[in-house]
């Protein structure tokens, strides 16, 4: 049986020969930017410098996010919702604490506040921290690459990839991520502590950290 892999690279490799009038002897150097398919999985791999690199289907990311409980991660917290329903998606908790629907106007305001550092698109859940007059004091973004947790209304912003965190842990207030050496120390609310927010938030981003690895 022919190694469908090896036809779909050759024939990109040959497209881009005649495509870009390559000379014979120039075919390796420029092969390396050539995107390389395993026959035997549905991810996509890159080839830089004999480094090949993974990367998970967005859509599955995006998938298994939402399939997850989220609703005690946070004092409020938005999950996008489900296109299927009119009333959207609203998760309940042994607390009484729910997650409300995530609207379109809340994920354009998130968006500019954080000087478009995400689409309001990629947002998948929002967890709000503080939020004085509308103006999304303090919050946190989960989309299918990464974490971004920003305070100052966005004027202090940082980006955690899922793939860079090498560590997760908590304290009774806190949520720490360690990611790139460097730590972040995010305090969930008032009642953090009341509500064991740290402890949930810890479930979810392991759960999400352990998905990735796995695949």
């Amino acid at each position: 049986m022919a190694n469908l892999g090896y036809l779909k690279t050759s024939y990109l490799y040959d497209k881009m020969m005649n495509d870009n009038k390559v000379e014979e002897g120039d075919g390796p150097e420029v092969f390396e930017s050539v995107p390389q398919f395993d026959p035997y999985c549905k991810t996509l791999y890159c080839r830089n410098n004999d480094k090949e690199e993974p990367r998970m289907d967005r859509e599955k990311m995006r998938d298994y996010i939402l399939s997850l409980d989220c609703s005690d991660i946070g004092p409020y917290v938005y999950v996008e919702s489900d296109p299927q329903s009119t009333m959207g998606r609203v998760l309940s908790s042994s607390l009484h604490r729910s997650t409300q629907d995530l609207r379109d106007f809340i994920k354009a305001d998130i968006s500019a506040v954080c000087r478009r550092a995400f689409k309001k698109d990629d947002v998948l859940v929002y967890v709000e921290i503080q939020d004085e007059d509308d103006g999304y004091e303090e919050g946190i973004v989960f989309t299918d690459e990464s974490i971004f947790y920003w305070t100052d209304s966005g004027s202090d912003l940082v980006e955690m990839k899922y793939g860079d965190i090498t560590s997760v842990d908590f304290d009774e207030t806190d949520i720490i991520i360690k990611h790139n050496d460097e730590t972040e120390s995010i305090t969930l609310g008032d009642d953090a502590e009341e509500m064991k927010s740290p402890r949930h938030m810890y479930n979810f981003i392991m759960d999400i950290k352990e998905f990735l690895e796995e695949e």
